[in-house]
Formats: structure tokens, C-alpha cells, sequence
């Protein structure tokens, strides 16, 4: 115990000497924004064709997407950190980790502005406030309600940043269960982007669109006559309820239409922060 008491005694008296303070994230206090301030999902701002997105990550890793045509992505790894004057350099990788290019950005009012070959290219964060509402509401609604969209599905929704919430009166009579009102709300920018899937469901023929996120990505209620059953109606449909941590439901359109439509709704609403 006198021994453990000595080295830590020594580790202190070495601390103040070398005025060693805890490191708060990966480019310390440059005066120009933490890492965390930074890191975000980044959109090309007025592309000539398809935009690119860019993600940094708080790490200092990131990654560099773009579009051959509008099926065909191409993503590439990169890593970023602070130089100088707030200027970040941003290095890209190949698929085995070679170095392909190098560039420098810097920050302007949230917009990363580089200068390529002459020519200035900003990106502009992704965030629920600036979620382009038009956007939102057509992505959503061609995902979860197919060519019928929101305006078509003949529920009553709404709409507010990445949250899209609906209610529907669903008539069990014809299978001999109970009917019911359910509200759902969705919130896209809790969604891991990166864990989605589809699962194919025999009964159906169809697939499953799945998607895993943060506690209340997906908060659902069942009522009957303004009570709310939803633990009640489990019992019955086999569908969990309250807030949930996973996004669940049946894909009605071509898998290229609603990845099509995926990726645009993950660009106003980039979800939770994943590396992997």
C-alpha cells in the first residue's frame, strides 16, 4: 500500500511538472473546433451531377461517397486531423489502405470548404434542423407506403425535421382480432445507417426492411376507444410496441427504387454515428 501511494504521489508531482492536462478529444483545443463540433455526415453543396457525401467521425476517421449513376455507389475510407490556421488535411485510402489523395479544408460558418485543382467545393452538415422537409416526407413515404407516399397511404401524419409520425385504424375483424388505432413515430436521424438490412420473409414473398438504432427510434402505441392496449395487443399481433430499438417493415417497391430513396432520406438524416 506505501508503495502504491509513492508512485502516485510521483505521477501527480510529474503531471504539474509537465502541465499535463487530459486530452478532450483527438485535436485537443486548436481553437477552431473540437473533433466532435466538426464530425458529422457532410453533403456537396449545388453538385453537377450526383453529390458527394462525406463523413467525419469523431475519431478522425471518416469516409468519402460518391455516385457512378444512380445505383452504383462508391465509397473510400479517409482519416482527417488539424494542421495549422484551422486548416484539416484529409487523406483517402484504396481498398488496401494505400494513400490515394490528399487534400485540406477548412471551416466556414459549418460549411467545409476545399479547393481542388483551382476549383472551391463546400459541403454542408447533415442535421435534423436543416432536414430538407420535402425530402423527408417524399423518402419516407416511398419506403414505408411504396408508390402511394404519404398523401396516398390514407392515414393522418406528420412531420417535423427526421420525425415522421402516423396514425391508422387497422380492422382486425377479417382475422378475427381486435381492431385498433396505432401512432408511430419514427425519428431517421436515430437510425445506425450502417446496420440496415433486408430479410426475406416466406409467407409474404417479399423482403423486410430492418434497421437498427438508438432507444426511441421507433416509439408505436395501440388504442381502442382512447385506451392505450399496446402490451395488451402483443399477445395477439406479436408486434412489440413503445420505444423501440429497431425499425421493422415490409418493402412494397423494387430493392433499387427504395435504396434509391434510402440513401437520399440518410443524407437529411445521417442517423446515429457509426464506424463500422
Amino acid at each position: 500500500m506505501k508503495n502504491f501511494v509513492i508512485a502516485a504521489v510521483v505521477l501527480l508531482v510529474l503531471a504539474v511538472v509537465l502541465n499535463f492536462t487530459p486530452v478532450k478529444d483527438v485535436f485537443g483545443d486548436n481553437g477552431c473546433g473540437t473533433s466532435d463540433d466538426i464530425s458529422g455526415v457532410y453533403t456537396e453543396i449545388d453538385p453537377e451531377e450526383f453529390p458527394i457525401e462525406i463523413v467525419l467521425l469523431e475519431d478522425g476517421t471518416g469516409s468519402f461517397t460518391y455516385r457512378i449513376n444512380a445505383q452504383i455507389r462508391h465509397e473510400e475510407a479517409l482519416s482527417w486531423e488539424h494542421q495549422d490556421n484551422c486548416v484539416y488535411e484529409v487523406n483517402y485510402f484504396d481498398d488496401e489502405g494505400v494513400v490515394i489523395a490528399v487534400e485540406e479544408f477548412i471551416v466556414e460558418d459549418g460549411i467545409l470548404v476545399f479547393i481542388v485543382d483551382g476549383e472551391t467545393i463546400r459541403y454542408r452538415k447533415s442535421n435534423d434542423a436543416d432536414a430538407n422537409a420535402d425530402i423527408v416526407k417524399g423518402a419516407s413515404g416511398f419506403m414505408i407506403w411504396g408508390d402511394k407516399g404519404w398523401d396516398g397511404a390514407g392515414v393522418k401524419y406528420e412531420i417535423k425535421g427526421c420525425k415522421t409520425t402516423y396514425e391508422q385504424y387497422i380492422d382486425g375483424r377479417m382475422q378475427n382480432r381486435p381492431s385498433y388505432t396505432i401512432k408511430s413515430t419514427t425519428d431517421w436521424n436515430k437510425v445506425n445507417w450502417k446496420g440496415t438490412g433486408y430479410k426475406y420473409n416466406i409467407d409474404t414473398e417479399g423482403y423486410v426492411f430492418e434497421a437498427p438504432g438508438e432507444a426511441g427510434v421507433q416509439v408505436t402505441h395501440r388504442y381502442m376507444d382512447g385506451e392505450d392496449v399496446t402490451q395488451k395487443l402483443e399477445m395477439y399481433y406479436g408486434y412489440p410496441g413503445g420505444a423501440l430499438k429497431k425499425i421493422m417493415f415490409p418493402i412494397t417497391v423494387a430493392l433499387d427504387r427504395f435504396e434509391s430513396a434510402a440513401h437520399d432520406l440518410m443524407k437529411e438524416c445521417p442517423g446515429k454515428k457509426s464506424k463500422y
